[in-house]
């Protein structure tokens, strides 16, 4: 079973999260997009020995690439406290009224759920075995509202994440050095009169066994 986990961009109910992720079966590969979520997901998922697909938008056509994302899915969890508008959660839950596509809302206003918009307060388990499948093959609408691109960007593609990675390593690297131990000399300046104080004794001790050899020829006779 495909399944798309979605998250209000300000949710914060991390166990919430969890809890309704332990109720899926081990067979389930659960559909994630990249974002401040993602790794909390993957832990989840981790834990519970579950697959995970990580989806990435084209900022060029978010609508049309988070539709064919659904096209891939039996059903859609998402977690949102309907105070958000514009968002990727608000048009999933649009998409999916619109088009026919099974859905879950989780909320922090009740302690049950929302299956295509009715409430229930039985195990999520029982409903999520009742799925109808919707249509895959038919083209789905686009629903008739303005999606904010701006709360999309968050990491949309692989290439964003790897780059995000990046600044993040070259901050925490360049923090190491400001708030490293500074010394007051050049390392390599202090390296190389190491050295000449090496070559020094090696010649001071070369010089004295000469001395040496030239002393103990003179003391002792010659036969």
């Amino acid at each position: 079973m495909n399944i798309l986990i979605v998250t209000d961009i300000s949710w914060d109910n991390h166990p919430m999260i969890k809890k309704r992720i332990d109720s899926l079966k081990e067979n389930t590969i659960v559909n994630a997009f990249y974002g401040k979520q993602l790794h909390l997901i993957e832990k989840y998922c981790a834990d519970n020995m579950l697959h995970i697909f990580r989806r990435s938008i084209d900022q060029k056509n978010v609508e049309i690439s988070t539709l064919n994302i659904l096209k891939h899915v039996k059903c859609v969890m998402i977690f949102t406290n309907f105070t958000e508008y514009n968002t990727p959660s608000s048009f999933i839950i649009e998409a999916c009224r619109l088009n026919g596509i099974p859905f879950f809302i989780f909320t922090e206003h009740n302690t049950g759920f929302l299956y295509n918009d009715n409430y229930y307060e039985t195990k999520f388990k029982s409903v999520l075995k009742s799925i109808t499948p919707f249509d895959k093959y038919a083209e789905l609408k686009i629903p008739d509202m303005i999606l904010n691109k701006e709360h999309c960007k968050c990491n949309a593609t692989i290439n964003s994440a790897i780059e995000n990675l990046r600044e993040r390593y070259s901050g925490i690297k360049d923090a190491k050095e400001k708030n490293s131990i500074k010394f007051l000399y050049d390392k390599n300046e202090q390296k190389r009169l190491k050295q000449n104080k090496k070559s020094a004794k090696e010649i001071a001790y070369f010089d004295y066994e000469q001395r040496r050899k030239s002393w103990i020829k003179e003391i002792v006779p010659k036969i």
